[in-house]
């Protein structure tokens, strides 16, 4: 499972670099204005699963709880962690001062959430077969 996992992680990492690159590229975070949403999502997923799998995974900690809502609760506050840091760090350097500013950015934080929740569901579902 572990091996899974990672190359899982690797996709999604890959897939959501190719996608910003071809945004960038083609401007379709301005074309489409679900695109970001999409990221958003897909960024709520990777950032989820990379801490689970560290948590979980890695020998540096050596504390595990296994029950289902706290691999709910860890995912979802650390991706709103980063999601929150990365929101604040588009502030600070002025990316995004568009009139709708506020409700993109709340948006940006619902479907990273969106994400860690996917990927806890995913991660419990795998779970059951590789801690029991």
């Amino acid at each position: 499972m572990k091996k899974n996992l990672f190359i899982f992680n690797f996709v999604l990492i890959f897939l959501i670099a190719t996608l910003h690159i071809l945004a960038i590229n083609f401007f379709l975070y301005w074309k489409f204005w679900w695109f970001d949403i999409l990221l958003h999502f897909l960024g709520g997923l990777w950032v989820g699963l990379s801490f689970l799998q560290f948590y979980f995974f890695s020998n540096l900690i050596k504390i595990k709880k296994k029950s289902n809502l706290f691999i709910f609760i860890f995912s979802v506050l650390t991706v709103l962690f980063v999601g929150l840091g990365w929101e604040i760090f588009e502030f600070i350097i002025g990316v995004n001062f568009s009139e709708n500013y506020w409700s993109d950015t709340i948006l940006d934080l619902i479907m990273d959430t969106v994400g860690a929740l996917t990927v806890s569901l995913l991660f419990i579902k795998l779970k059951i077969s590789a801690f029991e």
